[in-house]
């Protein structure tokens, strides 16, 4: 009897494990192929959301899904990171050899111009809003292409005006990233803006009305690429200054300058800097010559059509006269100024009545227009600072002259009296405080322009951090607490006429 009740137990013991055995199978393989399905799902969703612009990349032979800037073959030798931390020996080596952009007979098939473009992995969100770029533009695509990649980011947007000295294929390949890309914008007109700056600011307008219906950015930045405008060729001996021809006695030789602007913060870092503003136009300002504008041609705001509706415009507004100023082409503009400039005012007679044959006409309008209090741009600043002959500074672009900083040219290359910055300027330029730099040329050392690229690309998609945004300098610009004080008034605050960063 206890033979048999044994072998009973060890066949009701077996019977058990078996039935353990195939339960813990059926849960191995419901969990493996319920994990594919939920990872299928959310792929899916992730492509919904970003439109399906996320390319997805092999990670690199060290694994961990890290992935890696992907370096121009003329500049893969170039160890950035020897030259971001000091290794003098090397920056000397790299500079005496320097390398330039080489052009490819590239692909522009929508989907190879993608991969190029498009970032490997997807993005954070920007916070608070996303950043629009305009740039005026005729030759060096893939220089433009790598800048792209660089400030790249599904909440970004991009529009370009191609100046019309532009050959075909330049065209062809501009329009196709408008093709490719649903953020990427290229204007209809085509301008010929020639070296007294003439059409300068047509040309930003027609991106302005294209970015203005554009949900989600916050602030706009003019940028430029070799567009020909008017330098002052001069001896850089201390007693010349970029003021224009009025303030010169001695002959200058007049000619064109390449002009390549590229961006030193990356998307995180310049939305961050951008909303530290509060709203404040970020605008150069100085006093403006008489030369700079005409002086028969009538500035008010009635006379110029300057508002679109004037029967609900306030009189003081539409009598108010311009108080001209001049400054930077480049800015940081709200979004509130930029939807002034296109819905609530027509800019078209002013751009017109500017657009004299003189020096610098491009430089008037964005700070007549900052400084013209009565017309109340949204962001705007006041005309008490420039009408004591003080310059108001920004942060939107920074350029080395050689006749005020030339020590900090490591480059030691001027064209036209403008630091052209090398490998050599790289170190400081990752730690400097504004938007962007200018100017780096392909033609001279494209090393230089493909590390600052690489570091975006390593602060952007791999969380690298070389220093800490000091963000308090900012909010701390003299316009900026200026625009603070108009929307909270405070009985202590004292206009701050200081030039600024």
């Amino acid at each position: 009897m206890y033979a048999e009740r044994f072998i009973y137990y060890r066949y009701i013991l077996k019977l058990l494990l078996i039935i353990v055995f195939f339960a813990t199978l059926t849960v191995i393989i419901f969990t493996f192929y319920a994990h594919l399905y939920l990872t299928s799902a959310q792929h899916n969703e992730d492509e919904g959301k970003d439109g399906g612009l996320v390319i997805p990349q092999k990670p690199n032979s060290r694994g961990g899904g890290v992935f890696k800037f992907r370096r121009r073959p003329e500049t893969a030798h170039v160890q950035c990171d020897r030259i971001l931390h000091g290794d003098l020996e090397y920056v000397e080596k790299i500079a005496k050899n320097r390398t330039t952009l080489i052009s490819r007979d590239i692909d522009m098939d929508c989907g190879a111009v993608r991969s190029r473009i498009l970032p490997p992995k997807r993005m954070k969100p920007l916070h608070p809003f996303g950043v629009a770029y305009a740039r005026i533009v005729y030759e060096s695509y893939e220089f433009i292409e790598d800048e792209l990649r660089s400030s790249y980011h599904p909440q970004n947007f991009f529009c370009y005006s191609v100046d019309s000295k532009a050959d075909d294929e330049f065209n062809e390949r501009i329009e196709t990233l408008q093709e490719c890309l649903p953020n990427v914008f290229v204007t209809k007109a085509r301008f010929d803006i020639n070296r007294f700056g003439q059409f300068m600011n047509h040309a930003y307008y027609e991106c302005f009305k294209l970015l203005a219906p554009q949900q989600g950015w916050g602030y706009l930045i003019l940028m430029q690429i070799e567009v020909g405008f008017l330098l002052l060729i001069m001896i850089c001996d201390g007693e010349h200054r970029r003021d224009g021809v009025s303030d010169f006695d001695k002959e200058a030789k007049l000619n064109q300058c390449g002009n390549y602007d590229i961006m030193t913060k990356s998307v995180y870092e310049t939305a961050a800097i951008l909303d530290r503003l509060g709203g404040a136009n970020d605008v150069h300002i100085r006093p403006c010559e008489d030369n700079r504008w005409n002086h028969t041609a009538k500035w008010d705001a009635r006379s110029l059509k300057l508002f679109r509706d004037e029967a609900r415009t306030d009189p003081e507004k539409l009598n108010a006269t311009l108080t001209m100023a001049r400054g930077a082409v480049h800015a940081s503009l709200s979004r509130a100024a930029v939807d002034w400039m296109v819905n609530t005012v027509d800019l078209t007679k002013l751009l017109d009545q500017l657009n004299i044959n003189v020096l610098g006409v491009d430089e008037v309008l964005l700070p007549t227009l900052q400084v013209s209090e009565a017309l109340d741009m949204p962001g705007r600043f006041t005309a008490n600072c420039m009408k004591k002959r003080q310059i108001t500074g920004f942060i939107t672009r920074m350029e080395i002259w050689q006749y005020e900083h030339s020590e900090l040219c490591f480059s030691k290359k001027f064209r036209h009296c403008v630091c052209i910055f090398g490998i050599e300027d790289f170190p400081w330029l990752s730690n400097q405080l504004k938007l962007l730099a200018n100017k780096m040329m392909p033609s001279f050392d494209y090393a230089a322009v493909d590390c600052m690229h690489e570091l975006l690309f390593n602060r952007t998609h791999l969380g690298q951090i070389n220093h800490e945004l000091q963000l308090a300098l900012y909010e701390s610009q003299p316009y900026v607490r200026y625009h603070r004080n108009r929307k909270n008034p405070d009985p202590e605050y004292k206009l701050d006429c200081s030039y600024g960063l």
